[in-house]
């Protein structure tokens, strides 16, 4: 990154730098460099944490929230791209809360979004696991006390009607420039910079944008031509929820166990994206996320399908993850 405007960092489980990503071709000059030294600061960590055992157990969450805009005369809803302008409101109004008290928000790709994770992480006592609601619902009040009066936060994992007619407010309309998208404007990508650095250097990396195609739901009531019809090409819809989990273990043995149990709630998760079988307004045979999408566990799983070349027969990402698995065995 360049022209970095290096901030307080805040006490919080994460933090994230203000500036400006490279371009994709600035960065071919530098990324064996990043591949090497990555690997190489990473068996220097392992080696530093190996043996720890006992250190303190440091957890939280993450909340994705969708704004939407009501117009009651008109009976529609829309997303509201005010994201950023609501986030800058929320950050500025927790200066104010008592530390302890305070949550912490930062921007996401959608600029009909915000983030928002407790201020402080949790720790390994049972009463942190009463605080987990306390605080989402403490979040979400502070968030509805900031949106207008004709917008709305619900709980969703993606807008059904994206991509169809104007479906943004303030209203625009698909144009060539970042993405090159058919149905989806860019104006509804956050206006942070690594945002737009990223569909911008995904698309260059690729050749070509982005082309994930989702089939259409078919049962008898589907007109003869929709059957035959091909699926719609850029068909890609960004989520507008997504709930995670982050955590420092006591010891790389608590963390392997803490990963494995955590198996047990993917149903729930998986089951809370039941909406999302809809695409531009119409029903999907599928939950498009984990099957049009994800071909690698999460995160590589979006960036396997959104950085794979036509060319290409198999993600980049997943070969690159086995290269790397054999680098570090070289080097043990």
């Amino acid at each position: 990154m360049r022209h970095s405007r290096h901030g307080a960092r805040p006490a919080v489980s994460g933090f994230l730098l203000d500036a400006t990503p490279l371009e994709w071709d600035e960065s071919l000059e530098v990324i064996r460099y990043v591949r090497e030294h990555g690997i190489a600061q990473f068996i220097h960590l392992y080696n530093r944490i190996k043996d720890i055992e006992g250190d303190r157990l440091l957890w939280g969450d993450e909340v994705e929230y969708a704004i939407f805009k009501l117009d009651a005369e008109r009976g529609t809803v829309k997303l509201s791209l005010r994201g950023a302008e609501i986030l800058a409101g929320l950050q500025e109004g927790e200066r104010s809360v008592p530390v302890g008290q305070q949550c912490n928000w930062v921007p996401e790709w959608g600029s009909w979004m915000v983030e928002g994770t407790p201020g402080m992480p949790y720790s390994g006592y049972a009463t942190d696991l009463l605080l987990v609601e306390k605080n989402m619902r403490t979040r979400r009040a502070r968030l509805l006390a900031a949106l207008a009066e004709d917008e709305i936060c619900p709980t969703l994992p993606c807008f059904p009607l994206m991509g169809v007619g104007t479906f943004t407010d303030p209203p625009a309309r698909p144009t060539p420039g970042l993405s090159d998208s058919l149905f989806v404007p860019d104006e509804i990508i956050n206006p942070a910079p690594r945002f737009a650095a990223l569909v911008k250097n995904i698309k260059r990396r690729r050749g070509s944008k982005v082309d994930i195609r989702v089939p259409r739901y078919r049962d008898e009531k589907t007109p003869d031509a929709a059957r035959s019809a091909p699926p719609p090409r850029d068909a890609a819809v960004a989520e507008t929820l997504h709930a995670s989990r982050c955590e420092q273990a006591c010891g790389l043995p608590s963390a392997r166990d803490a990963g494995g149990g955590a198996a047990r709630g993917r149903g729930a998760h998986a089951a809370s994206h039941g909406t999302s079988l809809t695409r531009r307004g119409r029903p999907a045979p599928r939950r498009w996320r984990w099957t049009r999408c994800t071909w690698t566990r999460w995160p590589l799983g979006w960036a396997a399908a959104a950085c794979k070349s036509p060319s290409r027969p198999r993600p980049v990402p997943a070969r690159r993850a086995v290269t790397a698995a054999r680098r570090l065995q070289s080097y043990e």
